[in-house]
């Protein structure tokens, strides 16, 4: 009887997660679904999760992640010492590492999550990798930045790719800035704001948490970048 217990609650466990992963959500998320409706491939995304912390918990969580054999590297700055922590485990074309940041008797503490694909399978380690470093090192307090590149190998107007965005993300606010330096790759970065998603930059009476980077190469194919609330990775 006892053993039939503990295997309907180890099941019972085992379906429980496996719901949660099945509707987790967020904005990396949204963005490369957005991307697979339009089909267009990616490039590259990431995602950068950053909190300010303590000192002391800090060296902790420097010595809990050497203590799951992870690397630690020491860069002496003028005003800052920077630890990088690197993931060698093997997650399915997910890269992962950490930066502790010391400095004036305070800390940050950086998580980045990164890859050069998207599918059904990086998407589940992404899950399963993501909840699991903001449940151990983050509070709600932290900052969370994604940012998804797309190529489009049709040479074709943006016009249509923004109308789309626009319409799926609901986005408000909207705005251009052109890049007007001869011979430069960037043509335009498109800002705007979407009430899909919490995190938000307040601009006066407007508001952003949606930024996309378009470029052209020399063939006048386009890649968009999309980042949320900024991009904060060249492009």
């Amino acid at each position: 009887m006892k053993k039939t217990v503990l295997i309907l609650l180890f099941l019972l466990l085992m379906v429980t997660k496996t719901a949660t992963m099945a509707n987790y959500q967020d904005e990396l998320i949204d963005i490369a679904e957005f991307a697979a409706t339009e089909n267009l491939p990616v490039k590259d995304w990431s995602v950068t999760i950053r909190e300010q912390i303590d000192v002391e918990r800090a060296a902790n969580i420097r010595t809990q992640l050497k203590k799951e054999g992870l690397k630690e590297s020491k860069t002496d700055k003028k005003n800052s010492q920077n630890y990088l922590l690197r993931d060698r485990r093997n997650f399915k074309d997910l890269n992962v590492y950490y930066k502790v940041i010391v400095h004036s008797g305070k800390a940050e503490l950086i998580a980045v999550l990164e890859g050069q694909t998207w599918t059904q399978d990086i998407k589940q380690s992404y899950v399963n990798k993501i909840t699991t470093i903001n449940d151990e090192f983050f509070t709600n307090k932290a900052q969370t930045f994604a940012c998804l590149s797309v190529s489009d190998d049709a040479i074709i107007d943006s016009d249509y790719f923004f109308k789309d965005l626009t319409k799926t993300f609901n986005i408000q606010h909207e705005n251009k800035q052109f890049d007007n330096t001869k011979n430069s790759a960037h043509k335009f970065i498109f800002y705007g704001y979407t009430p899909l998603w919490t995190q938000k930059i307040n601009l006066g009476k407007s508001k952003l948490n949606i930024q996309v980077a378009v470029t052209e190469n020399a063939t006048g194919h386009l890649t968009y970048t999309i980042g949320t609330p900024i991009l904060i990775n060249e492009y």
